[in-house]
């Protein structure tokens, strides 16, 4: 007869051990500087690129104008404008944090000079539109504000577990007859598809 011991560890399930994660593929050491700094290169590049193409090209210069513009019926876009502004401040300086961190620089250290690269990048890219336009004070600030909550989300995991910052797109109707009639490619002032 078999003892109430062995009865007991009969009936209990086996306790599985999970498989390790997958392991992050990292370059070399040597060449993983390279590579983050080809990525930031990269990822800059692009988005000037399509700066100059949906903003800049054949535009004339008019000389500066400094305006401050918020959220209000009689504001650009009721001011969408500003949260494009702080979503793709928080976009550039969280992709390139990831570019940094996989050389092997400190997480804060690297969220630090992301975000402090996408704030250059954007200044420069808001005086080059106040020749044309004029320099918006409100997109500045939606600029640093995005950045900040990009350091603040990689670096404090219970908040970004807690808070997912998503930007959704598809374009709308007039916008496709844009690109179709003009060849506008400036999806990012599609405020109705987004």
């Amino acid at each position: 007869m078999p003892s109430e011991e062995s009865d007991d560890t009969a009936t209990a399930p086996l306790a599985v051990p999970a498989p390790p994660p997958a392991p992050l593929i990292v370059p070399r050491r040597g060449n993983a500087k390279l590579y983050a700094a080809g990525g930031l290169a990269l990822t800059y590049g692009a988005f000037s690129t399509y700066a100059y193409f949906a903003w800049f090209r054949g535009k004339e210069n008019h000389g500066m104008g400094i305006t401050y513009d918020g959220f209000a019926v009689d504001t650009y876009a009721g001011g969408a404008d500003k949260l494009g502004h702080a979503w793709t401040g928080y976009l550039l300086s969280r992709a390139t944090t990831g570019f940094l961190t996989a050389a092997g620089w400190p997480k804060l250290e690297s969220s630090i000079v992301a975000a402090s690269i996408s704030q250059v990048f954007f200044t420069l890219s808001e005086y080059e539109d106040a020749l044309i336009y004029q320099f918006e004070m409100g997109d500045i600030v939606a600029n640093v504000a995005g950045a900040a909550f990009a350091v603040l989300m990689v670096n404090v995991p219970a908040v970004d577990r807690l808070i997912d910052f998503r930007f959704e797109y598809f374009p709308s109707k007039d916008y496709r007859r844009t690109v179709r009639d003009d060849g506008n490619i400036d999806f990012f002032q599609d405020y109705s598809g987004q």
